[in-house]
Formats: C-alpha cells, structure tokens, sequence
C-alpha cells in the first residue's frame, strides 16, 4: 500500500504533466523536492526555504549549453534566430 507521501508524490507528477511539463522532468522534479522535505513533515505542509529557491535560480553553464541544443534542435526556431544566437558584434571601422 502506499504511503501518502507516495500518493502526494504521484498527484504532484501527474499535476506537473497535465500542466504541460515532460514525465522525466516532472519526475525529477518531485523527487529533488521529496530530498528537501523531511519525512516527518506532510509534503502539502512544506515550503521552500530561500537557499532551495536560490539554488533553483542559479544558472550554471550546464543550463546554458543544455538550452542552447534545445534551441538549435527545436524545427520551431527558425534558421535566422539560430544563427544569431552566436552572432557577434563586428567592426567595419
């Protein structure tokens, strides 16, 4: 049977996917979460502490690489705005 931590964490998946989130994401995202809530407390009790949102708006460069394949895989951006994503500034002094 399982425990109403399991059933919160399934609830909070399946809210995060019918939100428009992926399932692995959702999934990883949850259980990141679980990681941070003790076991003693109700996961619907629970609020985030200022250093696990600081830690969630932390952009490290791993972000910014794994953005930019998103970014030129995705047929839904056009070839120009690929193209300048790299673009860089030139003098013609």
């Amino acid at each position: 049977m399982a425990t109403k931590r399991e059933l919160w964490a399934d609830n909070q998946v399946q809210e995060l996917v019918a939100l428009g989130d992926n399932l692995p994401d959702a999934q990883l995202w949850v259980d990141w979460l679980l990681t941070r809530i003790p076991e003693t407390m109700d996961p619907d009790d629970y609020e985030m502490t200022v250093e696990d949102a600081l830690a969630l708006a932390d952009i490290q460069d791993g972000d910014v690489r794994m953005s930019r394949v998103g970014w030129y895989e995705s047929d839904a951006v056009p070839a120009l705005f690929k193209r300048l994503l790299d673009a860089t500034e030139e003098s013609h002094g």
